[in-house]
């Protein structure tokens, strides 16, 4: 009997955890200063790896018409390289070109406000990377293994040639003698 007590009483509390744990339902304040963090969202580029030196065209939506946009290019390990305004047309979209020369992982925030008047921030991140060499093709990783096969033939060739007149010498020492 206590085992079905103990049962009750687990049932019991399920249910009441689960009823506390509801949404109240209330209603989302009005209030623009209530919204916080910022809304967060994704800014988009034209390229997510790029080679230092080029130019990138970035857009975003979702900010107030008008709004006056801090557009900050971060790179880790270095801090902000280069920050720019611009101004989001009458739909709240946000347009922009850049160029990135500091190699490395940057990261391009743009914050306005939303058009609830709650601030918004896109990022996107994109890969900077050093510009090719001049000399082009692959890299150069291994040693130049013909001087050695050339030198190491001339070495075969000449050792040959040395047992060779050694035989002779032998055979007309040989011939010499037994005439």
């Amino acid at each position: 009997m206590s085992i079905r007590r103990l049962l009750a009483g687990l049932a019991v509390g399920t249910v009441a955890s689960v009823i506390a744990s509801a949404p109240a339902g209330a209603a989302p304040s009005a209030s623009p200063t209530a919204t916080y963090p910022p809304q967060v969202g994704g800014l988009t580029v034209s390229a997510t790896t790029l080679v230092a030196g080029g130019t990138l065209t970035l857009s975003g939506g979702g900010f107030a018409p008008g709004c006056s946009a801090t557009v900050a290019v971060v790179v880790a390990g270095i801090g902000v390289v280069r920050s720019l305004t611009a101004v989001a047309d009458d739909s709240g979209l946000l347009s922009a070109s850049l160029t990135l020369s500091t190699i490395g992982t940057n990261t391009i925030t743009a914050s306005c406000a939303a058009p609830n008047g709650a601030p918004r921030v896109l990022s996107a991140t994109v890969l900077v990377t050093a510009p090719p060499t001049s000399g082009g093709g692959l890299p150069n990783t291994g040693s130049n293994v013909l001087s050695p096969l050339v030198l190491g033939g001339i070495l075969v060739l000449g050792g040959a040639g040395a047992i060779l007149a050694a035989r002779r010498r032998r055979r007309r020492g040989n011939a010499e003698s037994s005439g």
